[in-house]
């Protein structure tokens, strides 16, 4: 239909060009500079480019249902109008069976529950009765059976092994006792060893104890003498009185020099004291001792001034380490220095000496009380190898033992399987024999069950479908009989249509068939109101064709989106647009605008009175428009090859 159209509009454009060509040969020239009596000008715009395909057909309800009664009877109503058809709500009586044909229902419904409520029981009498306790019995027999001859089977086959579990198991025995009695052995040696250890470690700490108490002797004796030493170089510069103060003999220089308050530099200074040594020299010529001990203020004064007076070499006080003293003079600081270093290594190798003897003397209470632990446990080791030694003879004499009973033990168990196996037949039989002939009783009472269900359901469903209700809101478009005809179970007597769902129906050429998919939009017109136009998606495109005077066409429905305000009826006949693609916006030129060498595409513009032939990039097309997607704008003149008719710019009805 489309295809139609777009011809009426081309042969409509081709009369009307040619009378504009006739028109503008009569005029002589043309009225726009710069174009020939061939061309014309077209203004670029903006549209919408829609490619579609027509499809012609007619409107039709889509939800359709047909109504019968499922079982036999006489109609006593059905719904009627002088207007056929005619509209129904859902839930609205459409017909129904007479009293006699639905108390007829109603009796076969109670004799179906009669039955099925006897069936039922029966097969509940079967379930419970004295035979069912038998199938239990006789299961219970065989799962008993089945047990015993497994258990004796697999005893058999172990038996039968080429490592039997029950030797297999002596086996073991003996040799985790052989493993125990190697691993006491090993035992043995290594504590045997550790012993040999222990007493090597006891007499090594024994003579390094007793050497060590030699070393500490000695190191007591170098403690002594520096002790003597530092008292003596006490005593030599600071007099008898201090060793009668034992504490000055444990402390350092410096805080002698401060509990005393003694300033050596000052002390032992001959230029500063001069005048004192000059003193006391004249007070010591008179040998007058009262009067030399009422003149020294501290003891070690007289120390000091008795060196100082009467030692003829040099004596100072403090000293700096680098510092030379002649030979005969003393540096009084360094003197007690070293006297208290000398002390105090002493002392210190003293104390790490006693660690030592402390150390070796426990080592020694230690390695003693190792060597008595390992000799004891030595002699436990002994006799626990002793007994394993006697477990190991007596799990070989057990192997031994069942090695020569196997085969006795084989014949016995290949009985016992035997006469298992034979119990095992026996109440295989007897449950065999006992759920078959129960099995047939029940299954001829599940299969009567069954077909008194099947006719209690129908019964049922016969009763409450002996009145025939409007399933939806629709149209009545079918009614077959009138009231008092007799009908058959299953026999069509109406149908009713969906009125809210109509679809539109028509039939494709096979050459546009493969351009339209499912989803696809459609314009519908409807052919009564030609301004009335819906919407609608294509849901189906027939697979199989249709041939009709040798025209090959394919079906297609478009469900409607109806719309609220309008009435569609079934039967109208209308045409669809299905829009293959639509672009819209686009800048748009008649496609005969467009020159095209190889794959360039170029349109002349007309601009300034002259032509410009511009290159342009091309969209899609509608077999008469095509879009433009460069090389142009909107508002632009383009040249057409076409007979001017006139001034004015080249016009095209788009509704066409």
């Amino acid at each position: 239909m489309k295809k139609n159209k777009n011809f009426v509009v081309l042969f409509l454009l081709s009369i009307y060009v040619f009378m504009l060509l006739i028109s503008c040969r009569n005029s002589g020239s043309s009225q726009t500079p710069g174009l020939t009596e061939d061309q014309q000008l077209y203004v670029v715009s903006i549209k919408d480019l829609v490619k579609s395909v027509s499809v012609s057909g007619n409107l039709n309800y889509s939800n359709v249902e047909k109504l019968s009664f499922p079982s036999a009877g006489k109609i006593t109503s059905l719904a009627a109008d002088d207007s056929n058809p005619f509209n129904v709500k859902s839930g609205e009586l459409i017909a129904s069976l007479d009293e006699e044909s639905i108390a007829i229902l109603e009796q076969a419904l109670i004799q179906a529950e009669i039955d099925l409520n006897t069936a039922n029981q029966k097969l509940i009498d079967f379930q419970n009765i004295e035979s069912q306790k038998t199938i239990n019995e006789a299961k219970l027999d065989v799962t008993a059976a089945l047990k015993n001859l497994q258990e004796s089977e697999k005893i058999l086959s172990e038996l039968n092994s080429d490592n039997p579990p029950k030797i297999q198991s002596f086996k073991n025995i003996l040799s985790n006792k052989q493993v125990l009695v190697k691993g006491k052995e090993s035992e043995i040696e290594t504590s045997k060893s550790y012993v040999i250890k222990m007493e090597a470690a006891l007499d090594t700490s024994k003579t390094t104890y007793e050497s060590s108490l030699l070393v500490l002797d000695a190191k007591n004796k170098t403690l002594n003498d520096a002790n003597l030493a530092y008292e003596n170089v006490l005593q030599k510069w600071f007099g008898a009185s201090i060793p009668n103060d034992s504490k000055y003999i444990n402390m350092s220089p410096e805080n002698i020099y401060q509990d005393l308050g003694i300033d050596l530099s000052y002390l032992y200074d001959r230029t500063k004291r001069r005048l004192q040594i000059e003193s006391f020299k004249d007070l010591a010529n008179t040998s007058s001792e009262g009067t030399v001990n009422s003149w020294i203020e501290t003891p070690y004064e007289l120390v000091a001034l008795t060196w100082l007076a009467w030692h003829p070499g040099l004596i100072v006080g403090v000293c700096e380490p680098a510092q030379l003293i002649t030979i005969g003079g003393f540096c009084v600081s360094r003197e007690i220095e070293d006297a208290w270093i000398l002390k105090q290594n002493a002392n210190g190798d003293m104390n790490k000496q006693l660690s030592v003897v402390n150390s070796t003397e426990s080592e020694i209470t230690t390695y003693q009380s190792n060597l008595l632990k390992s000799q004891t446990d030595l002699e436990n080791s002994k006799k626990a190898l002793d007994i394993l030694m006697s477990d190991e003879i007596i799990a070989e004499n057990e192997l031994s033992y069942a090695l020569v009973r196997i085969n006795d033990d084989i014949e016995a168990q290949d009985l016992t399987v035997k006469v298992n196996q034979g119990k095992f037949n026996s109440a295989e039989s007897d449950l065999t024999f006992v759920i078959s002939k129960l099995e047939l009783d029940e299954n001829l009472i599940e299969a009567k069950i069954k077909k008194a269900l099947v006719s209690f359901d129908q019964a049922k469903e016969n009763l409450k479908n002996s009145k025939i209700y409007a399933p939806f809101n629709g149209v009545l478009t079918m009614s077959v009989f009138n009231e008092g005809s007799s009908v058959i179970a299953g026999q069509i007597i109406a149908q009713v249509s969906s009125f809210d769902e109509i679809q539109f129906e028509g039939n494709v050429s096979e050459s546009d068939v493969l351009l339209i998919k499912e989803s696809m939009l459609s314009e519908i017109e409807i052919d009564a109101d030609r301004n009335l136009t819906v919407l609608g998606e294509v849901s189906h495109v027939s697979p199989k064709s249709f041939t009709s005077q040798g025209l090959i066409t394919f079906p297609i429905e478009i469900p409607i989106n109806m719309p609220s305000d309008i009435e569609l009826k079934e039967g109208m006949s209308a045409v669809a647009e299905v829009v293959l693609y639509k672009e819209q916006d686009r800048i748009l030129v008649p496609l005969d605008s467009v020159n095209t060498v190889g794959d360039i595409n170029k349109i002349n513009v007309y601009a300034n009175e002259t032509i410009e032939e511009r290159i342009v990039e091309l969209g899609g097309n509608d077999d008469f428009w095509v879009a433009v997607l460069s090389g142009v704008e909107v508002g632009e003149k383009i040249v057409i090859e076409s007979a001017l008719t006139g001034t004015e710019e080249f016009e095209i009805d788009w509704e066409d």
